[in-house]
């Protein structure tokens, strides 16, 4: 969300919000990324740390649900939910990675690249506003789906009698979610911001 609305929901600046925010993160791997000015090493990071995490975790959570499903799924249809809702977001994720991995990120480094060289940008759009945008409506439906695999899955807290692997399949739904929530922020209020204001300096 935008950094005004839980500072007006709890009365404090976002400077204060800001910089609590930032010793929250100290030490997590690429904090010093993410201060860095570096687009083309953000880009990097993205695509080795969140991009690959998504694409190895999907098959397994859905191997995971599939078998609580086979196990437990007439007395719990929610965990069917929650597969269907985990494929709709996978099939949605994978093909986001796609557009962003051969289409966006790189007119990205391109423009990273120019700006290095004192070259004009030679980019295969007019320019980033439109396919960011794009990249950013994805990012709000797929809030939206984790959001509602969430409740489906009762804020991921397996019922008393849950059985190992049911448990199991919850922890890694919500470092899944985890993982998608910090990916989300790295995209939208990092990289896009910057990749911008490199255009605006380029025109």
């Amino acid at each position: 969300m935008p950094l005004h609305e839980p500072c007006a929901a709890c009365a404090a600046t976002g400077e204060t919000l800001e910089s609590a925010l930032m010793r929250l993160d100290a030490g997590r791997p690429g904090t010093a990324l993410t201060q860095s000015s570096d687009v083309k090493a953000l880009v990097a990071y993205i695509i080795e740390r969140h991009h690959r995490y998504i694409r190895e975790a999907l098959p397994v959570l859905y191997s995971m649900l599939r078998t609580l499903v086979d196990a437990h799924g007439d007395a719990h249809p929610e965990l069917q939910l929650v597969l269907d809702s985990l494929r709709e977001l996978g099939c949605d994720l994978v093909n986001h990675l796609a557009k962003e991995e051969h289409l966006l990120f790189p007119a990205i480094v391109a423009l990273a690249d120019a700006e290095r060289a004192g070259l004009p940008a030679d980019s295969a759009f007019t320019t980033l506003c439109h396919p960011i945008r794009a990249m950013e409506s994805d990012h709000d439906r797929a809030n939206r789906l984790m959001g509602r695999i969430r409740t489906l899955a009762n804020h991921f807290v397996p019922p008393p009698d849950a059985c190992a692997g049911w448990r199991l399949c919850f922890v890694a739904l919500e470092q899944f979610e985890s993982d998608l929530h910090a990916h989300v922020h790295l995209e939208s209020y990092v990289l896009f911001p910057r990749a911008l204001e490199l255009e605006r300096t380029a025109l």
